[in-house]
């Protein structure tokens, strides 16, 4: 497997984990997985960059380890002509 192909199995299964575990930690999501906190980090910021998940700071708490990873909700993920139709209850 190349290197691209494992960054990217890694994505999905960091991007799964956080959708059944929401609102963990970044240092709990590493635990959680074994893996490297610095690198959990750095992909999860690619997850946040690309709107799949979002990364909550707490207000007590300014360590970035400790801030939440919630998942966007499914909808926001849908193209807008979508979105419109769910909403409007016009969905087939």
């Amino acid at each position: 497997m190349g290197a691209e192909e494992e960054e990217r199995k890694e994505q999905e299964i960091l991007y799964e984990f956080v959708n059944v575990n929401k609102g963990l930690s970044i240092y709990e999501i590493a635990k959680s997985l074994r893996w490297d906190v610095i690198e959990t980090y750095n992909i999860l910021k690619g997850l946040e960059k690309e709107r799949l998940i979002h990364i909550k700071a707490s207000e007590k708490d300014e360590d970035e380890l400790n801030r939440r990873v919630y998942p966007v909700e499914w909808i926001k993920l849908l193209p807008e002509d979508v979105k419109k139709a769910l909403t409007s209850g016009k969905a087939r």
